[in-house]
């Protein structure tokens, strides 16, 4: 059975292929421009889920329309959580399908 070769190994070397990353884009972009801007919890974040793709990147409409739900509400419009979750799962990043949870939707 083959192991896989971790970075401790002695045959470990990146190719020219490891310095690419085809995903999330523009934040790829906002990160490779950083410099020497100071970090901030929110930096460390987004530089994390950068690194384990799972960046979600909403609209100003998507945002919109999650802050327009009422977290102390006890009744569940389900017109709204319709709107809601197919504009989160049209966003970049999924997010209604990654596990995360949203007052008054789930």
């Amino acid at each position: 059975m083959s192991h896989p070769i971790t970075i401790y190994a002695s045959e470990f070397s990146l190719s020219a292929q490891d310095y690419e990353f085809t995903y999330q884009k523009e934040l790829t972009r906002k990160l490779d421009s950083i410099g020497d801007d100071f970090f901030n919890q929110q930096l460390i974040n987004e530089i994390i889920l950068w690194k384990v793709n799972r960046y979600a990147l909403l609209s100003d409409q998507t945002l919109s329309l999650v802050n327009q739900i009422d977290s102390t509400g006890s009744d569940i419009d389900l017109a709204k959580t319709h709107t809601v979750l197919a504009a989160l799962l049209k966003s970049k990043g999924g997010t209604a399908s990654n596990g995360i949870r949203y007052p008054a939707l789930s």
